[in-house]
């Protein structure tokens, strides 16, 4: 007759303690990885939300710019746009001031702010059509005829304005106002038919690449939470688009 001998309550427990020894390492190391896949993967996600976000910036136009500014929500991930229009060779903010015939219409002046873009259909009737503009380092004004457009800016040196009469109707006068402390450039093209009202020195670059487009500078980033407070991804970039 055999002696069959059973499993004693102390051979269970030292089973146990061994196997948990053995267990619990890699139960902390399988927690562990799956966090860290969970954040890669978000951030992976973020990655991808801001690169779309500013691609999709550079394939508007300079209008369509300002409505990709502010903040919004893509799936659960928070994306905050900052946008402006940018002058890389003092390397900060501008003005630009663009005028474009349309045909059958007349012109248009599209005025590109540090906080917006607006348009204005200048009345030709007057001879020369005015553009009336206030600005120093904190606000700025800017008339054209009734309509205006006004804000606050901060700049560090002097506020640039950028000046682009290539595209208007030649025969249409503009007499352009400046008042205040402000480097100027413009870029008349072919037409002559305009005129600068300012106390300064400007430049004029009449000999240059057509300038059918504007320069902007944006920065996205993308966040954890609806507070903008816990960033995961940001990128900036500086980018031409076209007029």
């Amino acid at each position: 007759m055999k002696n069959n001998k059973g499993i004693s309550l102390i051979e269970i427990i030292v089973s146990i303690l061994i196997l948990a020894l053995i267990v619990g390492p890699f139960t902390g190391i399988f927690i562990q990885s799956r966090m860290v896949r969970k954040t890669m993967s978000r951030q992976l996600k973020a990655i991808y939300a801001v690169r779309n976000e500013m691609e999709m910036l550079m394939s508007m136009n300079s209008g369509e710019v300002y409505g990709s500014k502010g903040e919004k929500s893509v799936d659960d991930i928070f994306i905050r746009t900052q946008v402006h229009p940018y002058d890389a060779e003092i390397g900060y903010a501008c003005f630009y001031i663009i005028l474009k015939s349309k045909p059958d219409e007349g012109d248009e002046i599209m005025v590109l702010t540090p906080d917006g873009c607006k348009t204005f259909l200048p009345d030709v009737s007057s001879d020369p059509c005015e553009v009336h503009i206030v600005i120093n380092k904190e606000s700025y004004q800017i008339r054209v005829g009734s309509g205006s457009v006004s804000g606050t800016c901060q700049f560090t040196g002097n506020p640039t304005i950028q000046i682009n009469l290539t595209d208007k109707m030649p025969d249409v006068p503009y007499e352009f106002k400046v008042d205040g402390n402000v480097d100027i450039t413009v870029y008349p093209g072919n037409h002559n038919n305009w005129n600068l009202n300012y106390g300064g020195e400007y430049r004029v670059v009449d000999r240059c690449f057509y300038r059918d487009y504007s320069v902007f500078r944006a920065k996205i980033e993308a966040f954890d939470d609806p507070g903008y407070s816990k960033r995961i991804f940001g990128i900036e970039n500086i980018f031409a688009v076209v007029n």
